[in-house]
């Protein structure tokens, strides 16, 4: 006769270390989606904090970066608390440049000194989904105006190629004569 026993089986119950995990691209300008701090014990598993532990929160890109603690990215924040009892805190980014910066975060007080941790991102531009044409504002009469140029941008104001070739028809509601030259 096999006897079963019923066992329990804990985690490693002290948080030791943090973890940072979130999206892997971003796009500049917009706020991103969310990004988890989670306090770990030595095998990794999510464990929660005796005390309110804070830690700072970095990038080193070069363009205007932001930390949020809201996805509407309305409350700025530079630190960021896993609150007693917990094992996780959760913050927003927004980055103006493009390229590839790395997010910190380190711990700063409270509860036990669980170190930091990274993470490398990928601000990207999204998907052309709109042109601005730019040029003189005026143009005299008999003469060839400036150039005036078409620029794809993506939702946020980014530059952004097309996916294809696009072709656009020119107008104009002046009532003279309209010739159009490339």
């Amino acid at each position: 006769t096999l006897k079963l026993e019923k066992i329990g089986i804990q985690n490693g119950v002290k948080a030791l270390k943090v973890d940072l995990t979130g999206p892997a691209t971003a796009i500049p300008r917009a706020v991103s989606g969310p990004f988890t701090l989670t306090s770990q014990d030595a095998f990794g598993n999510a464990s929660n904090v005796a005390a309110d532990t804070t830690f700072d929160l970095s990038s080193n890109s070069s363009g205007t970066k932001t930390f949020y603690s809201d996805a509407a990215g309305t409350s700025v924040i530079t630190q960021v608390t896993i609150t007693n009892g917990s094992s996780t805190a959760t913050f927003y980014y927004k980055d103006m440049a493009l390229g590839t910066p790395t997010l910190t975060t380190a711990w700063n007080s409270g509860g036990t000194n669980l170190g930091s941790d990274t993470l490398q991102i990928t601000v990207i531009v999204g998907a052309a989904g709109k042109v601005i044409l730019t040029g003189p504002a005026t143009a005299i009469a008999g003469t060839v105006s400036g150039p005036f140029t078409l620029t794809s941008q993506d939702a946020f104001g980014n530059v952004s190629n097309v996916a294809a070739n696009t072709t656009f028809d020119l107008s104009s509601n002046s009532s003279g004569t309209k010739t159009f030259y490339s």
